[in-house]
């Protein structure tokens, strides 16, 4: 399909151009009948943003970036509902292979051309039959239905009512859920190739008899359309470093903090030299100058030590947690996920609490 086809062509698919053997007709019905059905739609629409976000798809189309493209179609359709949008959007789902979409809006195209009078109705169907013959049909029987149980294709739910109906989808993977709220009591994932058609029976009443204890959540936001898992959680997260960094800034305060206690400790010599014993019946001394000098340096020193190590046993401890109570993703062990352990360090004192959940 030549892409110059939707700018210049008579049949082509520009955001608003309209056959000159319309006009009259157009400019007669549509006093009569646009001022009921389509006033409350157009003063929400913004004609501005539609003809960005068009412009943006059709530049994205020229550099072959489909699915980018066909998002900024979705957008401008939703600004302001024009056939030209509508076509382009069906066309840009047909290229990105995602064929029931497509089928699914050139169908709807036909629709608003009919009533619009727009003489592009022939050329919409032309390509909604042509994909007719490609698109694969999923039938899902289901049969002892629970409440409480909710049956999902892809992201969205799929509603009683189209139980036993052979539906469209688009070919490539699908992904069936039984779900009890968040809880995933049964999951199928099939790959349709285009004009495949399968059925999947269901007994509800057996996979929720059947179900484990424990159950896995549904990945509820992850989760696409025609199938698609949460991917896990890696290892070296942005908790996990920031756990490690948070630690060692820990660890070196701790180092300062013993450098701190072994300068209070050199001080000692000093003090001897220049201090002598009062008398043996008291802890009293005499001190020289230099003595008394040296003796409050000392004591200033061991308590800057004492309430350094006594912090930064506190910043390890947080980051050690912080490290252990990430989500751990697939390479890590159930035991580097529920334990912690926490450093005690003091002049007096030092070791290790372990704990955590098992």
């Amino acid at each position: 399909m030549q892409t110059s086809a939707f700018s210049s062509s008579p049949t082509g698919i520009s955001r608003r151009s309209h056959s000159r053997r319309r006009v009259a007709h157009a400019v007669i019905v549509s006093l009569s009948v646009s001022v009921l059905a389509f006033a409350p739609r157009a003063a929400r629409a913004d004609a501005g943003a539609a003809d960005a976000l068009f412009k943006a798809a059709k530049e994205l189309m020229s550099q072959g970036k489909i699915p980018e493209a066909c998002a900024k179609f979705e957008a401008s359709y939703a600004e302001d509902s024009a056939l030209g949008a509508l076509l382009n959007l069906a066309n840009c789902r047909e290229q990105e292979g995602r064929i029931a979409a497509a089928w699914a809006r050139w169908g709807e195209a036909v629709e608003k051309a009919k009533k619009l009078g727009d003489d592009r109705s022939a050329y919409a169907q032309k390509r909604r039959d042509a994909l007719g013959p490609r698109l694969p049909y999923l039938t899902v029987d289901v049969s002892n239905p629970v409440q409480g149980l909710t049956l999902y294709r892809g992201a969205k739910p799929l509603d009683a009512g189209a139980y036993g109906t052979a539906l469209p989808i688009d070919p490539g993977e699908t992904t069936l859920q039984v779900t009890e709220g968040d809880d995933v009591l049964w999951q199928q994932t099939m790959s349709l190739a285009e004009g495949q058609q399968a059925t999947v029976k269901l007994d509800m009443k057996k996979i929720r008899d059947a179900a484990p204890t424990v159950k896995r959540k549904r990945a509820r936001e992850d989760v696409k359309l025609g199938g698609g898992a949460a991917a896990p959680t890696p290892y070296w997260g942005a908790q996990r470093i920031s756990g490690l960094v948070v630690a060692g800034v820990g660890v070196v305060g701790a180092g300062v903090g013993f450098g701190l206690g072994g300068a209070a400790l050199s001080k000692k010599s000093v003090v001897d030299a220049n201090c002598v014993d009062a008398g043996s019946k008291t802890s009293t001394k005499y001190c020289t100058p230099a003595g008394i000098d040296a003796a409050s340096s000392a004591r200033n020193l061991a308590n800057a030590s004492q309430w350094l190590l006594v912090g930064s046993a506190a910043v390890a401890a947080v980051g050690i947690t912080v490290f252990f109570t990430a989500p751990s993703g697939s390479s890590a062990s159930e035991l580097e996920r529920r334990a912690y352990f926490v450093p005690i360090v003091s002049p007096t004192v030092g070791g290790f609490v372990a704990g955590g959940s098992f």
